[in-house]
């Protein structure tokens, strides 16, 4: 049986973040100042946490393991910061995943998924996309599994993909090898573009949602025929792109990211254009050839066009037809792309 996947010890660069960290630190990939901490030194994590707000009135606390979205803080007081450290280290409200806990410096740019395939020797890049993380516009509200993505990014020109691949990639790759860790599968690197340099957030060791939902759709190369040449370690032909771009704005049932309701009937209103619109399903189930809400994350809709500003206006347009009680989703998906856009090209 032919696998395409990281095995159960390439996984911890996404299963642990102390192992993820630790593991950028040894080979020179750039990632926020941090340390980490277990139960024993609660006033040493405490103690460095101060630190950190002192410095920069922020800092960031981590659970190590898994916790679906709901393991990273980013903290500016020390109340709230002494809280979730004794919650983690002490209360155990995460459980296993919180037995460590890593305490970082809050960085501050721009943010940007770039995901990519290896077959543990080549990687090639897919095209950079933006994630939406917070519930509201603006990017207020509670963090969320992602509210929406598109792509490409414009900022993040094929120069600083070339770096990243350089600075970031590379040397992931150098490390693996290193550590006798064959990684033939997905990789996805969460970075944060700051004025001094490029800094990885997390890894993850799959497709992100909903960044998937854009950069596929701008795929020309056939996924199949690269997944297959990733397992024959002959990944060397480059991928093909259409030049588009692509915006995914996530329909959210009323309540989440916390208690949701579920079981809400889905009415769309008009067909869909193929050349405009994808829509995605996520959080559906159908009973009676309708469907009904089951999820906290609903419907994936995208708009397709020969900009970002075309492919936002497709997306919201499709929108309009839509409808489930409750439904919520943000308005401004992709507007940090536009206004960069149209304020480089006035100042050209």
């Amino acid at each position: 049986i032919k696998v395409f996947g990281p095995n159960k010890k390439a996984s911890l660069l996404e299963g642990s973040k102390v192992f993820a960290k630790e593991f950028m630190k040894k080979y020179g990939i750039k990632t926020a100042e941090f340390e980490v901490f277990t139960k024993d030194e609660i006033k040493k994590a405490k103690d460095y946490a101060l630190s950190l707000l002192k410095k920069d009135n922020f800092c960031v606390v981590k659970a190590d393991g898994l916790c679906f979205g709901k393991g990273s803080f980013v903290l500016k007081d020390k109340e709230s910061t002494f809280k979730v450290i004794d919650d983690l280290l002490i209360n155990q409200k995460l459980g296993k995943a919180g037995e460590k806990i890593v305490i970082e410096r809050c960085l501050f740019g721009k943010e940007v998924s770039l995901i990519g395939i290896t077959d543990s020797e080549n990687l090639l890049l897919f095209l950079p996309s933006q994630d939406h993380k917070r519930l509201l516009d603006n990017d207020e509200g509670p963090n969320t599994g992602g509210m929406g993505a598109y792509s490409p990014v414009p900022f993040f020109k094929k120069e600083l993909i070339l770096k990243a691949y350089e600075k970031i990639f590379k040397p992931l790759l150098f490390g693996l090898e290193k550590e006798g860790i064959f990684y033939c599968g997905v990789i996805y690197a969460g970075i944060m573009l700051t004025e001094e340099d490029l800094y990885v957030l997390e890894f993850n060791v799959r497709f992100g949602d909903p960044e998937t939902q854009v950069i596929l759709p701008l795929l020309k190369s056939d996924l199949l025929e690269i997944i297959l040449l990733a397992k024959e370690k002959n990944l060397k032909k480059e991928l093909e792109f259409y030049d588009k771009s692509c915006l995914c704005v996530v329909l959210a049932s009323a309540g989440y990211p916390y208690q949701y309701e579920k079981g809400k009937k889905i009415t769309l209103k008009k067909e869909i254009e193929e050349e405009k619109n994808i829509i995605f399903h996520a959080g559906t189930e159908k009973r009676d050839n309708e469907f009904y809400t089951s999820g906290g994350r609903v419907l994936n809709v995208c708009g397709l066009g020969n900009t970002l500003k075309e492919a936002q206006a497709n997306a919201y347009s499709l929108i309009k037809e839509i409808y489930f009680e409750g439904m919520q989703f943000r308005g401004d998906i992709g507007k940090k792309g536009i206004d960069y856009e149209e304020n480089n090209t006035s100042k050209s």
